[in-house]
This record gives C-alpha cells, sequence and structure tokens, in this order.
C-alpha cells in the first residue's frame, strides 16, 4: 500500500511540473501580442509607416447608438379580450346546482368564471327568481361573492338563484326547508 502511495505522489509531482514548464521556442508565441490583419483599404497604418498593413495589439469595436429622437418606439399590443366560456356557483369551493336550507340561514357563495384568470369588465350579477323564498346580496366589488338569505316561511317554496357575467350565466334552484 506504501508504494501505491508513493507512486501517486510521484504523478502528481510530474503533471505539475508539466502544467508549469514552457519550453524555450514556446515562450515568443506565449508573451507576444496577436497580430491582426486587415484589409489595405481599412487598415490603419502607424506614422512614420507607408503601406503598413498589419497592427500589433488589441482591436476594437465602435458600435455606434442612435439618438433618442431617432429611435422609433415600439408600439405596444393591445391585449385582445378573451371571451368568458362558463360561470359556475359554488359553495365551499364545490359546483352546486340547488340547495335546501331552512328559514333564516345565510351562505356565502362564490361565482367561478372559466377560463380561470380572465380579466373582464362585466361585473357579475346576482339575482333571485323569488325574493320571497330568498334574498341576495353581492359581497364584493366585482360580485364574485354573495350571500344567500332563506327568508320563506314555507317548505314548499322555492326559487331560482341567477349569476351572469355579459351573456354567460348560471342558475341554482333554492328551496326552503320547513
Amino acid at each position: 500500500m506504501l508504494i501505491g502511495v508513493l507512486i501517486m505522489g510521484v504523478l502528481v509531482v510530474a503533471a505539475g511540473v508539466l502544467l508549469f514548464t514552457t519550453r524555450p521556442e514556446d515562450a515568443d508565441i506565449i508573451s507576444s501580442p496577436p497580430v491582426i490583419e486587415t484589409e489595405p483599404e481599412d487598415s490603419p497604418t502607424i506614422p512614420g509607416e507607408e503601406g503598413n498593413t498589419s497592427v500589433e495589439g488589441p482591436s476594437f469595436i465602435v458600435i455606434e447608438t442612435p439618438e433618442p429622437d431617432e429611435i422609433e418606439e415600439t408600439p405596444t399590443p393591445t391585449p385582445q379580450p378573451v371571451p368568458i366560456e362558463s360561470v359556475t356557483i359554488t359553495y365551499a369551493g364545490y359546483p352546486i346546482a340547488e340547495f335546501t336550507e331552512p328559514v333564516g340561514r345565510e351562505i356565502q357563495l362564490v361565482a367561478k368564471v372559466e377560463p380561470a384568470g380572465v380579466e373582464f369588465d362585466e361585473k357579475i350579477t346576482w339575482e333571485s327568481s323569488n325574493t320571497a323564498v330568498f334574498e341576495v346580496v353581492e359581497l364584493n366589488l366585482q360580485g364574485t361573492t354573495a350571500k344567500v338569505t332563506i327568508i320563506g316561511a314555507s317548505s314548499y317554496m322555492s326559487g331560482t338563484l341567477t349569476v351572469s357575467v355579459g351573456d354567460v350565466e348560471a342558475t341554482c334552484i333554492v328551496r326552503v326547508r320547513g
């Protein structure tokens, strides 16, 4: 095992020597600056040397930027309205098509618009078909949330809750439990 460690050490030292030494004939290649060849009509000349077509040292590219009044404005595209495909009445995150509740119960419902994340200008509106059975009150400015209060006195009463956004609507049957 000791022999293996010694051989490994010799290899590491040899690799380091090879990496950090150069041959004398390579020394001028490493230390001299690059020579950049240019076309005769584009080449700069060094004062005092006629017909010089090469320049030693770094080269530079000059980029001209236009003045602010010369820059053309790229028009901002007008976002196209995305049509609302559907609206769904939800309770506790689940779609609801009908429910039965006792008098005096208040239920908070949410209108879910599809596709999700669509911006729309129309306000969501909620409507009761029979205000003797239940009343509906919008709870936020956009109209996405509403409170339904059951006020009917008979268990045989029912009405239809309608939520609409533009020309898209959803309905839910509301019944009174006696």
